[in-house]
């Protein structure tokens, strides 16, 4: 078996002599392989996961032959069934023929191994390793190195932990050593070591090892240890140590104050490593007096006990009492009143949660059991009391005689990990109240994070809990965002950003809807303010940010290797559907649909998006797949029936697109009797006769052209003083045969719209052509080169200072289209290429009719992906 050595300095070897050089001095090759045999030999990895990842420069079949190339060279080199392959789209390794010892060292700890796992830990995940243009693959490894380094610093407090309960004090601090080479900030950790030592009876080494900690801590960061663990190592010397009956927890106090704690540990940690990756963010509150609080959330840490063969509820919440670790007997009501608190935030904001009166007798059994020794973990075993998967517990201190500290922990026993910690805060005794308010509302938030499936994803990828208010408000504008209204969205996710200033997602938000609301200035401000954030966010947060900066600028490319990576990190999130988007938009649908398809649409923030299926059924009308269009179109009617017209002009779409004539009028008379949403109808109509003049059926066009012409003045269009419906209006008259009166349309519309002669960029799906471009078009096909000559000066005399690059290219595209209907179809393609994507959206549109046979503009059309 050969043997993928990752922990330290990178080798592959059989034991056998045999020479991997040929791999080995292939970098991204190399790196290629690593990833695919983590998280455990045997996963399989989708094929566009890996593109994002290793080649975000290259397009979608420059980048897939480069991906076969590397498979195809790792199976000469190991052996040809080394990669395994499930379907077209996954590929993994075979676990009989290759082990890896990062996963080996994963299993040890999980085992709790301690000693075996640290041998296995050589040295940091791929020490000093570097791929070039791959920015997605070095976020992963940084994530990756940080998570083995804890976990590895986690099990080496675990192993010096039983070195101590063997009698082995040298060992123990040897191994304790180890543990603060890895993670030297990790001072409650240390405090539990010093702990530990005193407990044993062994003072003196306490002591030497804080004064060890504290070398190293300046040392390597020039800082100073916190109060708290100065002053635990101060009641060591003053020789106070008192270990409480029945429980592994030592609480040390001072004598020269007496009834003042220290330092303590909250409820009994859960046996195991505390091991895992730390994704923090900095939060602050807007009480008075309050202290800024730090809150980490906690990714997935193993080895914890699991409560998944007790029959524990994972979606049930329980809050135990707040243990009274401040010596203080009349403040024994205080742990009461804090979980009390919660417990009813918890209700408020519908999450289950145990009633608290069930939860206190639960907790005074729980204490009784522990006091006769017959459990020892207070956490499992209330959890086994009540049944409920997600336990929140903690401890109160007194700091310093006069400030409370609130130490929180949030228990996933269920699944075997903690959930998330709330970094100890502290108020002065007379702020009490605002105390328990504070640990109140950070567990509602991390909570209402963790069971809204709409946003879970999202925020949590993005570091942690914002504060519950700001949390409410950012959904509150996301379900409008969500339905359509931007406007209604606006100043709730403004409010989000005020009530949490260290939060980025409203702000990111915030830029995005501004620009769909075409309020450009006000974008550009959010995008300033949102610049105090760099080198600060999370790997979500900041691909996110990348992607939309990327948008702005025109790199396509850039932004969607931005979005794999946010996909990649939140897979259940609305970048996906991003993703997917501009795939769309850049012709590249079959990924898109590939995309679409990792969401489940009757679930979270999905079930409330009817764009996702708009997004869906264009990407199949773009591959020809239409009985895949209309069946999308009819399972997206059963979940939105207030869409009726809507994917009854899908379906249209379809139908027409296959020639199916009589199926499509009847579809038509459903519609033209519908008038709860005109707009959709007019898509219909006008999309029609566009979509069977491209596909060859030209007397039919003309006939359902000629319907959309009588029902569109039926309603007295010309009245209408918006654009978009005289547009269409215009626009079946041409494609009737009146073009006459189509361009007496384009001129009214010229001269009332000016605005709107750049085209319509902030609403693409509609395919509505500025003004301008119509007239011109009209014209050149009508023979009038003059007229069109005119307006293609017009285009390319435009002011385009402080245009956006998107308004940029539809210039281009426009002159584009026009050259086209003069006969110049080769400057036509040139210009038209080089305005992008835009061109592809809606591929059936009359303005392509001069070009539809022209070999270089067929290719250009031609689905890339």
């Amino acid at each position: 078996m050969i043997q993928l050595k990752t922990l330290g300095q990178l080798e592959l070897d059989r034991g056998d002599g045999s020479d991997f050089s040929a791999l080995l001095t292939q970098p991204k090759r190399l790196a290629l392989l690593v990833y695919l045999a983590l998280p455990a030999l045997g996963t399989k990895h989708r094929r566009d996961t890996l593109l994002g990842l290793f080649w975000p420069e290259l397009d979608q079949q420059r980048a897939r032959t480069a991906l076969r190339n590397s498979l195809s060279h790792i199976r000469h080199v190991l052996g040809h069934d080394i990669v395994k392959r499930r379907g077209d789209e996954e590929v993994g390794l075979d676990p009989d023929m290759l082990s890896c010892d990062a996963t080996a060292f994963e299993n040890a700890v999980r085992e709790g191994a301690w000693d075996t796992a640290l041998n296995l830990y050589r040295g940091h995940f791929l020490e000093g390793f570097f791929i070039s243009n791959a920015i997605g693959f070095e976020h992963w490894l940084e994530d990756e190195r940080t998570r083995l380094r804890e976990m590895a610093a986690g099990a080496a407090w675990s192993l010096a932990h039983q070195h101590i309960e063997l009698g082995r004090p040298v060992d123990a601090e040897r191994t304790a050593q180890r543990a603060l080479s890895l993670v030297v900030t990790d001072e409650s950790e240390v405090r539990k070591f010093i702990n530990a030592l005193a407990a044993a009876g062994d003072r003196a080494s306490a002591v030497r090892f804080y004064e060890k900690f504290i070398q190293r801590l300046g040392d390597e960061y020039e800082i100073e240890p916190s109060p708290e663990t100065a002053a635990l190592v101060e009641t060591i010397r003053n020789n106070v140590v008192s270990i409480r009956p029945g429980r592994d927890e030592v609480s040390v106090a001072s004598t020269d104050s007496p009834g003042t704690v220290s330092e303590a540990p909250m409820a009994e940690e859960l046996s195991g490593p505390p091991a895992g990756m730390l994704r923090k963010w900095v939060l602050r509150t807007g009480a008075a007096a309050a202290v800024a609080i730090v809150v980490a959330v906690i990714a997935l840490l193993v080895a914890l006990p699991r409560g998944g063969d007790l029959g524990l509820d994972p979606n049930y919440v329980v809050v135990s009492v707040f243990r009274n670790a401040t010596g203080d007997p009349s403040l024994d009501l205080l742990g009461e009143r804090v979980g009390h608190w919660i417990t009813r935030g918890l209700q408020q904001a519908e999450i289950p949660v145990t009633p608290w009166t069930h939860a206190v007798q639960s907790w005074e059994h729980v204490q009784l059991e522990m006091d006769s020794n017959r459990i020892r973990d207070p956490v499992l075993g209330l959890a086994e009391e009540t049944g409920a998967g997600i336990v929140v517990s903690g401890a109160v201190y007194l700091i310093q005689g006069d400030s409370l500290e609130v130490q929180t922990e949030v228990t996933d026993v269920a699944r075997g990990r903690r959930l998330g910690s709330i970094d100890p805060f502290r108020e002065p005794r007379e702020f009490e109240s605002e105390m328990i308010g504070q640990a109140q509302q950070r567990v509602m938030s991390l909570l209402a994070v963790r069971f809204d499936e709409a946003l879970s994803d999202v925020l949590i990828a993005a570091g942690g809990p914002p504060t519950f208010e700001a949390y409410q408000a950012f959904r509150d504008a996301a379900a409008r965002a969500f339905s359509g209204d931007f406007e209604g969205a606006e100043p709730r996710i403004r409010r989000a950003a005020e009530l949490d200033t260290t939060w980025a997602q409203p702000l990111i938000r915030l830029a995005v809807w501004l620009r769909v609301l075409d309020r450009l200035s006000e974008r550009d401000s959010v995008l300033r303010v949102l610049e105090r954030f760099d080198g600060r966010l999370s790997a979500y947060d900041d691909a996110e940010l990348r992607w939309y900066r990327a948008a702005i600028a025109g790199d396509q490319e850039q932004a969607i290797a931005n979005l794999r990576i946010a996909a990649e990190l939140a897979p259940r999130s609305p970048a996906v559907y991003n993703l997917a988007l501009e795939l769309r938009r850049n012709n590249r649908p079959r990924e898109s649909v590939e995309v679409l398809r990792t969401l489940d649409p009757a679930r979270g923030w999905a079930r409330e998006v009817r764009a996702h299926w708009q997004v869906l059924s264009k990407s199949l009308n773009m591959l020809g797949l239409y009985e895949e269009e209309i069946e999308t179109a009819v399972r997206a009617y059963e979940m939105f029936p207030d869409s009726y017209e809507y994917f009854h002009a899908v379906q249209a779409r379809a139908l027409a697109a296959m020639g199916r004539v009589d199926e499509l009028n009847e579809m038509l008379d459903g519609l033209v009797n519908s008038t709860s949403n005109l707009p959709d109808v007019r898509y219909a109509l006008a999309r029609s006769p566009e979509v069977l003049r491209a596909k060859g059926h030209v007397e039919p066009a003309r006939e359902v052209a000629e319907r959309a012409v009588d029902w569109l003045e039926a309603r007295e269009i010309n009245d209408e003083r918006t654009l978009e419906p005289r547009m269409n209006y215009g626009l079946v008259l041409f494609l009737s045969g009146r073009f006459d009166d189509a361009q007496r349309v384009f001129d009214m519309l010229v001269e009332e719209f000016p605005e709107a002669n750049i085209g319509d960029t902030r609403n693409p799906p509609r395919n509505i052509p500025g003004p301008r471009l119509a007239r011109g078009f009209v014209a050149a096909m009508h023979g009038d080169t003059t007229r069109a000559m005119s307006e293609i000066e017009w285009f390319q005399t435009v002011d385009t200072a402080g245009l956006s690059s998107g308004e940029k290219n539809q210039l281009v595209h426009d002159c584009g289209v026009i050259h086209g209907a003069l006969g110049d179809r080769e400057r036509a393609v040139e210009m038209i290429r080089e305005a992008g994507w835009r061109a592809t959206l809606f591929r059936e549109s009359v303005l392509y009719d001069p070009l539809r046979e022209y070999a270089p503009f067929v290719e250009f059309m031609r689905p890339k992906g």
